[in-house]
């Protein structure tokens, strides 16, 4: 009989030993998960300066019932020139551009240049700080604390195990900035990985219209916003996918929309190799692209 219990006590403190290894850990404070998110959020965007790629936007108006109206179809070149990216049209609806087209673009792509290069290095870091310091006090300052923030699961996303917090604005926060103020009308849900606190995921409405202005600029109440970032050279998390889908007006223009963006064919910009399109070619130091 002794034997028998001996036998029971060992297997209950197995079993327990077991069930201990296998509780969960408890979830992390929300507002640090966010304010941890924020710190590499900015390194991302300084990250982000140092990688060429494709951006392809598709603008859909609507009708009142949903049905598309008018599309339109722009893709985008991202190259860096003196360390700032530029945006250079290379297809109109999924086609190349037509000889006079580009020829615009040439000449856009070099009036840029000869203004940066005429910057100096001291005025180009005087700019970067100026970027720093307006992400600190717009958004790394002011998000943790314009919306009630709340860890309310675990979920995989893409292959990564994520935090998932829901965000709703606060009445009695009263935000400084204009992104703040966007922000604060937000609500939704944020995906979080837990290795390294990147934003890998947001789903989110506006709870209230937004506008600048009286007739300039206005987001109607219900516009829905998709975010999504993907992992760059196992280095650095760089957006994937946008999606806004509303109503709103734009100086005298307004209705429904439907806007996506997708980001693509991410590559390491070198001051040996610069990436123009899909074609590599070896410039001098800051040299025309």
């Amino acid at each position: 009989m002794r034997r028998v219990q001996l036998c029971l006590i060992a297997l209950l403190l197995i079993a327990a030993n077991a069930v201990g290894q296998n509780v969960p850990a408890p979830w992390p404070n929300p507002d640090e998960v966010i304010r941890q998110s924020l710190s590499h959020w900015r390194r991302n965007l300084d990250a982000a300066k140092n990688y060429t790629f494709q951006q392809r936007q598709v603008e859909e108006e609507l009708e009142k019932d949903g049905d598309v109206k008018k599309t339109e179809i722009k893709t985008y070149d991202i190259s860096i020139i003196y360390g700032e990216p530029y945006e250079k049209l290379i297809a109109k609806d999924d086609k190349p551009l037509s000889e006079k087209d580009q020829q615009k673009e040439e000449e856009k792509l070099n009036k840029f240049f000869e203004k940066q290069q005429k910057k100096s290095d001291n005025d180009r870091e005087k700019e970067r700080a100026k970027e720093r310091d307006k992400f600190q006090r717009e958004i790394a300052d002011e998000l943790p604390r314009m919306l009630t923030w709340r860890l309310v699961d675990e979920e995989e996303v893409n292959g990564h195990r994520a935090w998932v917090l829901t965000a709703t604005p606060r009445a009695d926060y009263h935000p400084n900035s204009m992104a703040g103020k966007l922000l604060s009308k937000m609500t939704g849900k944020v995906w979080i990985t837990e290795a390294d606190y990147q934003w890998v995921k947001v789903e989110a409405t506006l709870a209230d219209d937004f506008a600048v202005g009286w007739f300039l600029f206005k987001l109607h109440r219900g516009m829905h916003l998709d975010f999504e970032q993907t992992r760059v050279n196992d280095e650095v998390w760089l957006p994937k996918r946008t999606l806004l889908n509303g109503s709103g007006r734009i100086a005298v223009k307004s209705g429904r929309f439907r806007s996506e963006t997708t980001f693509s064919n991410y590559r390491k910009f070198t001051t040996e190799v610069k990436v123009t399109g899909v074609a590599e070619q070896q410039p001098e130091p800051a040299a025309k692209p």
